[in-house]
């Protein structure tokens, strides 16, 4: 081989190895510092047994990244690291095929770097091609020095703490939800409807794409038929079965279209139904929509 392409292989393999390595490390530490919202998600991606292994599952992305940054063991780390973004991406492909959430979660406190569906997953291929090239063109890992081992011990000594700390904070309220006996104000709601502070407004949350909202929607209709709520609204997101949608249900009322980027502004998972009075988000229930007899029951009558 070459000097050249010697050279340009070791330049792929570097930046490869970087550039995966910046990213498993910043998502880590991302869902470290609230830890309990990545809890919540794998309740919701439907494994509330995985809720108290999440910590581990987040040091587990922290040491990836680490030991590509450090060249430690990449061939090993770069296999490892393919295995458990596919196994994510298939997870996720689930549960956004059946409507349980709208986002992946993927960096958990930096909302700004979520992309879209389709985008989280070019960005996962991307990173196992990348990962490829580390398996690939490594050869050697670097000698474990002090340096090394300080690094290393530090920095998921702090990720530990940081992921501890956030998952306990959030130990007592990990069921509530965060809109949960909010002022309406302080929300996104106000953006997509009008409120007013004495009127009472249920509001819907569903997804065309959502086999869980299509088992509940006739739940929906019943709502209409009490007087009891000032204003009902439906927000509708997605657009794949819209034409059978309508076909199949025939709704006699308005259905409020969004795209599905809006609506994870207002929602974690579809469905979801929020019940507001007094400008406030007095119950939140999500997963499910219950008929107008048992909402009644459970919720209005005292």
């Amino acid at each position: 081989m070459d000097k050249k392409k010697s050279l340009e292989i070791k330049i792929i393999e570097r930046s490869s190895r970087l550039i995966v390595g910046a990213m498993l490390l910043l998502s880590g530490f991302a869902k470290a510092f609230d830890s309990g919202a990545f809890a919540d998600l794998l309740a919701r991606y439907g494994y509330p047994s995985l809720i108290w292994f999440s910590p581990v599952i987040i040091i587990v992305e922290i040491a990836a990244g680490l030991c590509l940054l450090l060249r430690i063991n990449p061939k090993r780390t770069a296999a490892l690291s393919v295995a458990m973004i596919v196994v994510f991406s298939i997870v996720f492909l689930y549960a956004r095929l059946t409507g349980k959430v709208m986002e992946c979660g993927c960096f958990g406190v930096l909302k700004k770097l979520e992309l879209s569906p389709v985008g989280t997953f070019i960005r996962n291929a991307c990173m196992v091609v990348l990962l490829f090239f580390v398996w690939k063109f490594s050869n050697y890992s670097n000698r474990e020095t002090r340096f090394t081992y300080s690094v290393v011990t530090i920095t998921l000594l702090v990720g530990s703490f940081i992921c501890g700390y956030s998952f306990t904070d959030k130990a007592e309220s990990r069921n509530q939800h965060p809109m949960f006996e909010r002022a309406v104000s302080e929300t996104a709601i106000p953006e997509f409807m009008h409120i007013s502070n004495d009127s009472t407004y249920l509001v819907f949350i569903f997804s065309y794409r959502c086999q869980s909202c299509w088992n509940y929607f006739d739940n929906v209709k019943r709502y209409y038929d009490s007087e009891l709520f000032d204003n009902i609204t439906v927000f509708m997101g997605g657009r794949d079965s819209l034409q059978d949608f309508y076909s199949y249900f025939k709704p006699e009322f308005a259905l409020c279209e969004m795209d599905e980027k809006e609506l994870t502004r207002i929602a974690r998972t579809a469905p979801t139904m929020y019940f507001i009075q007094n400008d406030t988000v007095k119950y939140v229930i999500e997963g499910s929509i219950p008929t107008y007899y048992m909402f009644n029951q459970n919720y209005l009558i005292n």
